[in-house]
């Protein structure tokens, strides 16, 4: 199966599944193919103040049933050796008169985090995830919108299956 790829993207294979990885970028109605997205950015709403406007725009495969889109919002943060996560909510909305969902993920900024002492010199840059994970069906028509807070950013895989199967009753 051959598939375009942008230069954020990147392609590896993890226990038996093919998983391609990606960063959202801004919005743009110029990109991605224009007889999937044939309608751009129209049917979303701008970002509200203090929010940016992310968009996917997935590359049409074979089997797009057998794929599915993972993403997660978060920040690049320079944090210890405990885990760390960002506060967030993720609230699923429908463009009105289109019926194209949008995601909007609502945080405070706040980081929850384990306290534990830490060896010194352990700090590092790294992403921090916020709300946790979506999980969506693939579909390279229509772009997957998600509005964040300014200063976050959107991660993103495809999962797609090498193996599949149908258990059987013992």
């Amino acid at each position: 199966m051959m598939m375009k790829l942008s230069k954020t993207t990147v392609l590896a294979w993890l226990g038996g599944s093919c998983l391609i990885m990606g960063l959202a970028q801004a919005a743009s109605p110029t990109r991605g193919n224009p007889e999937s997205y044939q309608y751009g950015m129209k049917p979303y709403p701008a970002a509200p103040s203090g929010y940016t406007r992310l968009s996917i725009h997935l590359p049409k495969l074979a089997d797009e049933d057998a794929a599915v889109l993972r993403f997660r919002a978060g920040k690049s943060m320079t944090v210890d050796c405990n885990q760390q996560h960002l506060d967030g909510r993720w609230q699923q909305q429908t463009a009105q008169g289109w019926g194209f969902d949008y995601y909007t993920l609502s945080s405070s900024g706040q980081v929850v985090s384990t306290r534990m002492a830490c060896p010194p010199d352990s700090s590092r840059q790294a992403f921090v995830p916020a709300g946790g994970a979506q999980d969506l069906r693939y579909n390279s028509r229509v772009p997957v919108v998600v509005y964040v807070p300014t200063g976050y950013q959107v991660h993103y895989s495809v999962l797609m299956p090498k193996y599949q199967g149908v258990a059987a009753p013992e």
